[in-house]
């Protein structure tokens, strides 16, 4: 229940800040994603210039890279045709994913988003139908190696157990193996990879990760995680395909807008307005 408010404090009015609760189910806007993350690692707004325009001065590129090295990059891939986030979850194919992303461009509110429909706490038919019967389960990775480090756990069935001996959540390590060995039908999502700060603590998660998808085959994953330091060569390796969040269009951040303050200021259309 801790995921079904969206927390955006900025866009509040102060004198409303201690009542309005807006749900993310009532706002949510699905992106776009592309298959596989840019070509190379590239400031954003030098990523959003590729695409509008080629006449970039060269002091705003990386030391090493020239204008056809961002030529080839940009026709590598803008060239896939971007599809909907959603569509990309719930395709069949696409059992093991990892959702790469700016930081602040959607990623964590897309897993708590996915989490909560697949409770069927959101009315979303795509995941409705998808994932029906589902048991999904969320590993916040910037908790879990936290409590790796004071060692209250050393496995992802630690975490689901902590879960449950902490929030009430009636998770037991041992049920959690067993569903997850023998019926299998769950969707495990582990969010923020970029948030393990260690090399080496980065490192093991993502084997961790890796061993996960083969110690329970029958289970579907999600990963999410920035696109500037992440490498993909461990999870590609077992099999995870990597898809890339897109900016908002205009359409989306209208859309977006018109949900919130529909809501957050339901009573003041003028004051909506001009916050728009």
């Amino acid at each position: 229940m801790k995921y079904k408010t969206l927390d955006l404090d900025t866009l509040i009015p102060s004198k409303k800040e201690d009542y309005i609760k807006v749900q993310l189910s009532n706002v949510f806007v699905e992106q776009n994603v592309r298959e596989n993350p840019p070509p190379m690692e590239l400031p954003k707004e030098i990523l959003s210039r590729i695409q509008e325009e080629w006449d970039i001065d060269k002091k705003y590129l990386p030391d090493g890279l020239t204008q056809d090295d961002l030529k080839r990059a940009r026709e590598s891939y803008y060239s896939k045709i971007p599809a909907p986030v959603l569509d990309v979850i719930t395709d069949i194919k696409n059992k093991y994913l990892v959702i790469l992303g700016d930081p602040g461009s959607g990623k964590s509110t897309l897993a708590r988003y996915i989490l909560l429909s697949v409770l069927n706490l959101n009315n979303d038919d795509r995941i409705n139908k998808r994932y029906n019967g589902y048991f999904p389960l969320l590993i916040e990775l910037r908790e879990f190696i936290g409590l790796c480090s004071n060692n209250t756990c050393k496995t992802f069935l630690d975490y689901f157990q902590h879960l449950g001996d902490t929030q009430g959540y009636h998770l037991k390590a041992d049920e959690v193996h067993g569903y997850l060995k023998d019926n299998g039908k769950a969707l495990v999502i582990f969010d923020g990879l970029d948030e393990i700060f260690d090399a080496k603590d980065w490192e093991k998660v993502n084997r961790m990760i890796a061993g996960f998808s083969i110690d329970y085959p029958k289970v579907q994953i999600i990963v999410t995680s920035r696109i500037v330091g992440y490498n993909p060569k461990i999870l590609a390796n077992a099999g995870f395909t990597q898809f890339t969040l897109q900016e908002f269009e205009e359409k989306h951040i209208k859309l977006f807008l018109d949900r919130w303050y529909s809501l957050a200021l339901y009573d003041n259309q003028e004051e909506a307005n001009e916050r728009k």
